[in-house]
Order: C-alpha cells, then structure tokens, then sequence
C-alpha cells in the first residue's frame, strides 16, 4: 500500500505521462495484488508438467484489493486479480472484501500516514520493541513470524503473544 500510495500521489509530470491518467487527469490507485510464494508446504504429485503447473498457480493464490472503478477494473488483467470476473468483465461483488471504493483508499491512506508517521516518531524516539497488532482471530501473527526463533516476545511462550 505505501507503494501504491507513493505512486499515486506522485507530482513527476513525465511518470504521469508514461502511465496514462483517468478521464479526470487523475491517477486510480487500481490496487494492491501479492501472492505468497512460499509453497514449501505444498505436495504435487501431478502426472504432466502441465498439470504441475495449475496445481502449483492454485496453491500460489492472488491476494489484495481492487479499485471498485471500471476504468480501473477495465484496465486489469483478470486471470492477475484477486477479485473474480464475470463473463461481463465486471468484478463479482461476491468478493466485496477485496473491492475498494476511492472514499475507502482515501480512508485507507489517511491511516497509512498515521501509521507511518508513528513509525517514524517511534524510530527516532529510539523505541523499537516488538509490538505486533494481534487480529481478530485467536491466533497470534507471531505463530507465522519468520523471526519467532530469534523474537525475545516469543520466547517461551508458546503463542508468542
């Protein structure tokens, strides 16, 4: 999202050029889309590559969010969204959680600036202890931290929160 943020509101006359603006003269933060590629976990027996293949892209799912835009949905790639596509070429609201409207990006990156200006402050303070947001889930981020051996917040305590 800091990415998308920094590229949106970028004043750089020759990058907006390049990458083409809204009917506005605006640049749509159309979305964010990662994938996890870790399939350390993943077993493929698969009698073709081929076959390898779809099994593999199916464990590598797309995650994010979308702009709720059709000049924004207009111009993805669908088989590259995290959000299905009917056959219309329209987003399925059945994945409202993954569409965005532009109130919800400005939301979104009103608290992405909070978040980093807090960061920061913190950074400079000298305050840099380990302080995970914990989820609405029971399970604590620290259980899928890469860093949990090493984490002193984790030591010892079996859910590391």
């Amino acid at each position: 999202f800091l990415y998308l943020k920094a590229l949106v509101g970028t004043e750089s006359k020759k990058f907006r050029s390049a990458v083409g603006l809204g009917k506005n003269g605006e640049l749509l933060p159309g979305g964010v889309i990662y994938m996890i590629t870790d399939v350390s976990d993943t077993k493929i027996d698969a009698p073709s590559a081929t076959e390898a293949k779809k099994k593999l892209d199916s464990a590598q799912k797309r995650l994010g969010m979308v702009l709720d835009d059709p000049d924004a949905l207009a111009g993805m790639n669908p088989a590259y969204s995290p959000v299905p596509f009917k056959t219309d070429g329209t987003a399925d609201k059945r994945t409202a959680d993954k569409l965005y409207t532009r109130e919800g990006w400005e939301k979104l990156s009103e608290r992405l600036d909070d978040v980093v200006r807090r960061f920061g402050r913190e950074i400079r303070s000298g305050d840099i202890a380990a302080r995970p947001e914990i989820g609405k889930s029971a399970t604590s981020v620290c259980a899928y931290c890469h860093f949990r051996p090493i984490c002193r917040k984790a030591k010892g305590n079996a859910g590391g929160d």
